[in-house]
Parts: structure tokens; C-alpha cells; sequence
């Protein structure tokens, strides 16, 4: 057997190594310890699970612990994690279609939609779909919002929610997309809309004096990391590591220490 072959063979084994019991290596992960690095996709409106600290302008937040988490599990103890972040919630989607990043781990709700495109790890967090308004407005449930103007983020389940809750209810309001949930709720405050429908773990950074989140929820979103549809072993990495954090209780230490219990 030559040199060249045998450095391959015990190259590869040793890849297998460091990886769960059960997980085979797919050529995704083996671009990534090449690379020496995992690209991580973030969307950083969600206080708690991805946001910019004020003062260091970093990205914190469960989010990010996971995905570093899961780049020591494919790198090693110096695993490096470069983020990409997305300007919109429809980037967090293109950001994998253009081969930016290797997974996206940004409040991205797993749908049956989304699920034919993309292939989604198991849940690491619940959400629920909620709604802000300006007090004394008058709303105070879904059925105020008759013939009332709702602001939603473009491609969003916060989108698909208040449409398809308007149709299942027999209501008629104007729902208005905005680009970002910046900008929706940036329409809330000039008074351009009366209600901002989106994820509570969004709407609670946005929470303000003048401000209120209903009590209310429309619809449960469950937060998976997504891949490519065909990067089915990294998923399933990602997946090991999930069930390793909740096995062992750091899952909920992360989730005390983002206050997100």
C-alpha cells in the first residue's frame, strides 16, 4: 500500500473518530474540516437567541452558543465559527442557496414548506406568534383587528399566520409587508399600522413604554437549525449535539443564561 493511500485511510478514520457514534462523515463535513471552519447564518432581532451587544457589537445569544457548540464537535476544541449576517428574514434562506454558510441557525421556524427545501434539525426552542400594539389603541385580541391595518415582515411565518388566521376567522384587515421587522416596527411607531405580528422572542426586544404585547398567541413556531436538503449527515451531527446538550443539562443552563425560560 503506498504512503499516499495509507495517510488517506487513517486520515479518514481518524475523522470518524471525532464524530457521534452513528454519524457517518459526508462530504459537507469534510469541506468544513477543511476549511477549518464552520459558516454560520444569523439573523440577529431575537433578544436571547441572536442579538449585537450594544457595547461590543458581537453577536450573542443561544443561537450562537449552539452553533459553536457544534463547530467543537467538528473542529475540535478550536473550532472557529464565521457568521454571516442576514439583513431580512428572506436572506436567512438565500444565504444557504447561494453557499454563503453551512448551516443557519436564526430563529428560522421549521415549516412543511420550508422542510421540501431545506433540511432542519431538530427543535432547540419554542415560539409563538404574538401581537404588539400601541396601548390605549383598543385592541385586544385577534377579532379588533377588523378592518384594521397589520404590519408583517416579508416571507415570514409571522406573514403566513396573519393571513391564514384572517381567512380561518372570516376577518378583513390590510396586512402590509415590510423588508425587515425593523422597519415594521419602525411603521408602528410613525402610526402607519395599528398591530405588529411576528415572533414573540422578536416583538419582547421591541417592548417599550406606549408599547404592549398581547397576551394572545396565534400559533407555536418550533426553531431548527437548517442545512442544504442533501447535507443530511450534518444534520444529523447537529441533531447528536442537541441531544447531547439536552442529556446533559447544558441546554438548560444556556436557556437561564438568555433568560429564556
Amino acid at each position: 500500500m503506498s504512503k499516499t493511500i495509507w495517510s488517506f485511510l487513517l486520515f479518514s478514520a481518524l475523522s470518524l473518530f471525532f464524530l457521534p457514534c452513528g454519524v457517518a462523515e459526508g462530504s459537507e463535513i469534510h469541506k468544513i474540516r477543511e476549511r477549518g471552519m464552520l459558516r454560520v447564518g444569523v439573523y440577529a432581532e431575537a433578544p436571547g437567541l441572536s442579538f449585537r451587544d450594544p457595547k461590543t457589537r458581537s453577536i450573542n445569544g443561544l443561537e450562537m452558543d449552539i452553533a459553536q457548540t457544534v463547530a467543537r464537535k467538528i473542529l475540535g476544541a478550536s473550532g472557529r465559527v464565521e457568521i454571516k449576517e442576514a439583513s431580512n428574514p428572506a436572506q436567512r434562506g438565500q444565504l444557504l442557496d447561494e453557499g454563503d454558510v453551512d448551516i443557519v441557525i436564526a430563529n428560522f421556524s421549521i415549516t412543511e414548506e420550508r422542510k421540501h427545501i431545506y433540511s432542519f434539525s431538530e427543535a432547540y426552542y419554542s415560539d409563538n406568534i404574538s401581537m404588539m400594539v400601541r396601548m390605549g389603541s383598543g385592541i385586544r385580541n385577534f377579532y379588533d383587528l377588523r378592518n384594521k391595518r397589520v404590519g408583517v415582515a416579508r416571507n415570514t411565518t409571522g406573514e403566513k399566520t396573519a393571513r391564514q388566521q384572517m381567512r380561518e376567522r372570516g376577518l378583513n384587515f390590510q396586512v402590509k409587508e415590510f423588508i425587515s421587522n425593523a422597519m415594521v416596527k419602525a411603521a408602528l411607531d410613525a402610526g402607519e399600522i395599528d398591530c405588529f405580528i411576528t415572533d414573540y422572542s422578536i416583538l419582547r426586544g421591541y417592548i417599550e413604554p406606549g408599547l404592549i404585547v398581547l397576551p394572545e398567541r396565534l400559533s407555536t413556531e418550533y426553531y431548527g437549525v437548517a442545512a442544504k436538503k442533501e447535507h443530511i449527515a450534518l444534520v444529523a451531527l447537529i441533531n447528536s449535539v442537541l441531544d447531547e446538550l439536552r442529556a446533559n443539562g447544558e441546554l438548560d443552563t444556556m436557556l437561564r443564561k438568555w433568560n429564556l425560560y
